[in-house]
């Protein structure tokens, strides 16, 4: 009995990963919105508030990983679509 993971369907990994681009690209567009309204409530109020530019940063900090967590995905199922490169990383 040989041992070792089941064999990998790879249509079943693409349906997958492409549903992992799309949660992904989700988070990142959240990011990107909170983003984006942190840094209007900083520029709408004069002075801003002491805590605006800590919010502007944290909002910054959080789009940053998103892209790049979409971006690592991305790869990831481009490398399956267009050559066929089965995942290493299936997280």
């Amino acid at each position: 009995m040989p041992n070792g993971p089941p064999p990998v369907n790879r249509y079943d990994l693409e349906d997958l990963w492409r549903s992992r681009v799309q949660a992904a690209h989700g988070r990142y567009r959240a990011a990107l919105e909170r983003y984006r309204s942190a840094l209007a409530k900083q520029e709408s109020v004069s002075p801003p508030p002491p805590d605006a530019e800590l919010a502007v940063m944290c909002a910054m900090r959080e789009q940053s990983r998103s892209i790049e967590e979409y971006m690592r995905v991305l790869r990831i199922f481009t490398d399956l679509t267009l050559y066929g490169k089965i995942p290493e990383d299936q997280s």
